[in-house]
């Protein structure tokens, strides 16, 4: 009974701290891929692999006599430092302005940052290494705690971060620390690291909930700029979405993590504003598809603020599929916020009375593109993909020659199955003047229409550019 008591008074405590490490680690993963450039997201891996490391050797120079009960103690004090330091970390890479410059200047820029976000993990290491040399005859069940705090940190992620937002997340993660310090603390029987754990532990509790209630340490740099002034903003496990006012443009954009942007179609389709539409319906790409079929079944994967849907209702479509990976942009902006601004595009809401729905036609489903293709038992006339990715990776080229789910052979040869005898897929790329993207695109296309048993496949595709050729930006 007393080697099980002891087993839990360093097993819990190494639980807590695995689990703060590992939601630390996954947090800034998400921190940086909104601060930094999507090249630099999982630089976070290394800073955790370093600073684990240098925590642990540092770790070797306890003293081997050191008592049992005093290494829980320094353990406590280790884990308090982890927590406070967390906070003017997180402060420091939200408010580092970097961007990809071939400069020294920006060289020690980065290199600040990546030493400075060692600090807290060089600290973990040092509590986790020392916990293996304080239980080494418990090894096996030390390494259950392990493993279940990390286990427990990827899982707790999630609802974490959609609950309190990045940055916030963050700070939840430095008061686990100090909680963490706390179960230390009563492992050694340390009254005064008791007393300052419970302290550090109030004090960043307070810090939370204020910043919950008040946004006051958040991101204010995204990939080199300023943060414009945001009408909305929220976080995901998967992304973070902000709104903003083009002021030049008079427009609202939807923006995904710094990069991806969209514009919130703010226009009521009546009237002569949709004549205007319709006599000119037809003269871009993205709308050549629609304007073939009369009256046709639409799918738009990858609705964003909606202005595909619009061109499928210019079009006449006697039903739309609006399909929308996510769900902040489909429930918290297009039918949240800017529900009726946007003129119910993304579909009337189920609290919407029928008389006063403005587009019945349409149809959400919040879901990936492929998924939605592949569960589906319709057949369509129309399925439309506009730029449908974030500028996080096509914007150096890296889907130049790797796969994107959603263009792949076996993804286009399931939009096939999908059509009916006169369907068509509609794709828009980018940056047509340089057509790594169209070229390989078309390629796939290809190969998709073989693997379908079209013999000359050549017949089935059409390739049109918008804009000039000259102009790298043209579609």
């Amino acid at each position: 009974m007393a080697l099980q008591k002891q087993t839990l008074q360093i097993g819990i405590p190494l639980f807590v701290t695995t689990l703060s490490t590992l939601l630390l680690e996954i947090g800034l993963t998400r921190i940086f891929s909104v601060v930094l450039f999507y090249h630099y997201a999982f630089l976070v891996i290394s800073i955790a692999l370093l600073g684990l490391a240098m925590g642990s050797i540092a770790a070797r120079f306890i003293p081997e006599d050191m008592d049992s009960q005093d290494r829980r103690r320094l353990l406590s004090i280790v884990s308090l430092a982890a927590g406070i330091t967390i906070i003017p970390v997180l402060y420091y890479i939200l408010n580092t302005n970097i961007w990809l410059v071939n400069s020294l200047a920006m060289f020690f820029q980065i290199s600040k940052l990546y030493l400075v976000c060692l600090i807290p993990f060089a600290l973990a290491g040092f509590v986790l290494a020392t916990v293996m040399s304080l239980g080494g005859d418990k090894i096996p069940t030390l390494y259950f705690f392990d493993l279940l705090g990390g286990a427990a940190g990827c899982l707790l992620f999630i609802p974490l971060i959609e609950w309190l937002g990045g940055p916030s997340a963050i700070i939840a993660v430095a008061l686990l620390w100090t909680l963490a310090s706390m179960s230390w603390a009563f492992s050694a029987d340390s009254k005064g690291m008791q007393t300052l754990a419970a302290i550090g532990c109030a004090a960043i509790l307070v810090l939370l909930c204020m910043n919950v209630y008040k946004p006051f340490i958040d991101v204010r740099f995204m990939r080199g700029m300023p943060v414009k002034e945001e009408a909305f903003a929220e976080w995901n496990s998967f992304s973070r979405i902000n709104v903003f006012l083009d002021k030049a443009k008079n427009q609202n954009w939807i923006e995904i993590d710094g990069g991806a942007g969209t514009l919130v179609a703010e226009t009521e389709l009546t009237g002569q504003y949709l004549l205007d539409r319709q006599s000119t319906f037809g003269t871009v790409g993205r709308e050549v598809a629609m304007k073939l079929h009369a009256t046709p079944h639409t799918v738009v994967i990858g609705t964003g603020g909606g202005p595909d849907l619009q061109r499928a209702v210019v079009a006449g479509s006697r039903k739309i599929e609006a399909v929308e990976i996510n769900p902040i942009i489909a429930n918290r902006v297009m039918r949240g916020k800017y529900y009726e601004s946007s003129f119910h595009i993304y579909g009337c809401r189920p609290d919407t009375p029928a008389a006063s729905c403005r587009r019945p036609e349409v149809e959400l489903h919040v879901e990936d593109g492929r998924t939605f293709i592949h569960r589906s038992p319709e057949q369509f006339d129309v399925i439309q993909l506009s730029q449908v990715d974030t500028w996080a990776s096509t914007a150096s080229g890296a889907y130049g020659l790797t796969e994107n789910y959603l263009y792949t052979v076996d993804a286009v040869k399931s939009y096939i199955d999908r059509l009916n005898d006169n369907g068509m897929v509609s794709i828009s790329r980018w940056e047509f003047a340089r057509p790594k993207e169209t070229l390989r695109l078309v390629a796939v296309g290809i190969q998709a229409l073989l693997d379908r048993g079209i013999a000359e496949p050549e017949k089935y595709m059409v390739v049109l550019m918008d804009g000039k050729q000259d102009n790298p930006g043209a579609r």
